[in-house]
């Protein structure tokens, strides 16, 4: 009958320590998912702005139109699921700010990451031809 019990107990440890580990492989890989969507959602983001700058220029350069130039790079902004803050004309050079929220899972609603989470670029491009 004691080897029994031992058995059971043995059965008991290996169950616990599959346990902590399952639970400690879902933490880093939550971990690590919500560091790689805000990183890879900067990262992107900054091309992403250098392309619709290079849209309104070329909108601009062809028609010497600032609205179709705004339509232009809303309309590029819209196909790459990012949301321009700003877009203006200086001195032969059009700028333009957008800005993406990462998606993360809980990052985004915690105060401390949010700006993490809320990347911003920049980008100009020449309105020479």
């Amino acid at each position: 009958m004691q080897r029994r019990d031992l058995a059971d107990e043995r059965g008991d440890i290996v169950s616990s320590w599959f346990l902590k580990v399952f639970v400690m492989i879902a933490i880093v890989a939550f971990l690590l998912y919500e560091g790689l969507a805000m990183a890879i959602t900067g990262i992107q983001l900054d091309g992403t702005a250098r392309d619709i700058a290079l849209v309104a220029s070329t909108a601009y350069i062809g028609s010497e139109n600032e609205e179709l130039m705004r339509a232009e790079a809303q309309a590029a902004a819209a196909l790459a699921g990012v949301t321009i803050v700003d877009i203006h004309l200086e001195e032969n050079v059009v700028v333009v700010t957008v800005t993406k929220t990462a998606p993360t899972l809980v990052a985004h609603r915690i105060g401390f990451f949010e700006d993490l989470c809320n990347p911003s670029a920049s980008a100009r491009d020449s309105l020479r031809s």
